[in-house]
């Protein structure tokens, strides 16, 4: 199936967790072979191995994909059309931290990961939208806000 120029995404990232976050879970999947080893030393290897793979591909589904096409923003299981999106801004760290805790917007939609500090505020534009903004991590602030702003104008031209 092929998929046609304005389908293809303009920006797409995956929110996979840091490498410290990644050492954790490998430690935390091979402790339940530590628990095995009364029992077998091959029964706790087969367990802490399966355990660890078990682990790394569940944090690998967890972790939410940020997408921008002509016709929509996905960041995890929420989604919207660009039509609808206002101004996007890439805050500095400082201000994103803010974002997420005493600025925190109640009504506001967040996609956020404490392993990516740096974050996208999208305004939402839609009368009918209760939402201000979205909130979304980001490893590449700066290319996700110019990829909204591109599907936005791209858009509002049609």
């Amino acid at each position: 199936m092929s998929s046609s120029p304005s389908s293809a995404p303009l920006f797409r990232e995956r929110l996979t967790p840091s490498p410290a976050v990644w050492f954790l879970t490998v430690l935390f999947g091979g402790s339940f072979g530590i628990i095995m080893i009364p029992l077998s030393l091959r029964l706790a290897a087969f367990v802490a191995v399966g355990a660890c793979v078990g682990m790394c591909v569940w944090m690998w589904t967890l972790s939410p994909v940020v997408e921008v096409t002509a016709q929509r923003f996905r960041a995890g299981r929420a989604s919207i059309d660009p039509a609808l999106l206002g101004e996007a801004d890439a805050p500095t760290r400082e201000e994103s931290a803010s974002l997420m805790s005493t600025g925190y917007a109640p009504l506001a939609y967040h996609c956020t990961r404490a392993w990516v500090p740096d974050t996208v505020r999208v305004q939402v534009s839609d009368p009918e939208d209760p939402t201000p903004y979205w909130l979304v991590s980001s490893r590449h602030p700066q290319e996700l806000a110019a990829a909204l702003r591109e599907a936005t104008l791209g858009s509002q031209a049609e």
